[in-house]
């Protein structure tokens, strides 16, 4: 299920952002990776899941079919070389924030906002990401 969702992420994004940014899912380097060519990059990564529990939901013994619901936490990294205008990294996380709050991936929840701030600099990169949620 994680991997549909961040793939769902990454093609609603890819649609979203229009051509000029490498938009994928985290890569396993990215310090390597942040700025390959082209306006920028955004990474998509998955950062845990809340599970219900079964105490409150009245399940215990927990049963090998028993539902257990999980909330599922996404960070998307954005990193590109300017701050401000219509190309940089502020403009650049309130066009993701606009592509996936309410985005609904197959089988879940809508994405919600839950936070997005400053990272880091490096590489002469701006580095912010927004986190979302959203359940099966």
């Amino acid at each position: 299920m994680i991997q549909s969702i961040q793939s769902a992420l990454v093609a609603q994004l890819k649609g979203q952002l229009g051509g000029g940014y490498r938009v994928e899912p985290f890569p396993d380097r990215p310090q390597e990776q942040l700025l390959t060519g082209g306006k920028g990059s955004v990474f998509v990564r998955y950062g845990g899941a809340k599970h219900s529990n079964p105490i409150e939901l009245g399940a215990i013994p927990l049963q090998a079919d028993f539902p257990l619901q999980r909330e599922y936490r996404f960070e998307v990294f954005v990193a590109v070389s300017g701050l401000n205008g219509s190309e940089g990294a502020l403009a650049l996380l309130e066009q993701v924030i606009a592509a996936l709050a309410g985005f609904q991936p197959p089988g879940c929840t809508p994405l919600l906002p839950q936070e997005d701030g400053f990272i880091t600099r490096m590489q002469n990169l701006w580095v912010y990401a927004a986190q979302f949620t959203l359940t099966e």
